[in-house]
């Protein structure tokens, strides 16, 4: 939601719950030490990592979106909100960006910013099209999704 102020946000999120804040706040602390830990693995370029934490993210956030509606809500801020959004990070690949636009590389921002994009909501769909496919498969063989 937008809001009118800074005290109508933080309002707002007194609201939401002490529980809510856990659930993100730990999965959020794990998510963003799983990205630490691939973008800065020995012989990996920490563009690589990035990248691959993206497309991690993004396939888990879809997943989750098709199945939201199934998942306790913390579970879900667990994982969506907490998890996947310590994951991923676009700080980070605008950092990537901002780098290679100041050693003059244009040409190596573009792909990198096209390539983050498209494999970002790439992954997404796949995301969902995995839990759709899951949960169309255990329906077909009679089990509660």
């Amino acid at each position: 939601p937008g809001f009118d102020s800074q005290a109508a946000h933080f309002k707002f999120l007194m609201q939401m719950g002490r529980k809510q804040f856990f659930w993100v706040g730990l999965g959020g602390a794990m998510g963003a030490l799983a990205r630490e830990a691939v973008s800065y693995a020995p012989g990996m370029p920490p563009e690589i990592g990035l990248l691959l934490v993206n497309i991690v993210g993004c396939s888990l956030i879809g997943l989750f979106l098709q199945l939201e509606h199934r998942l306790h809500p913390h579970v879900r801020d667990f994982h969506a909100a907490g998890f996947c959004g310590g994951l991923t990070t676009v700080s980070g690949w605008s950092l990537v960006l901002v780098r290679y636009l100041e050693a003059g590389e244009v040409g190596q921002a573009v792909f990198f910013a096209v390539l983050g994009l498209v494999t970002g909501l790439t992954a997404v769909l796949a995301g969902r099209l995995l839990a759709f496919g899951v949960e169309s498969l255990l329906l077909r063989i009679g089990r509660p999704v």
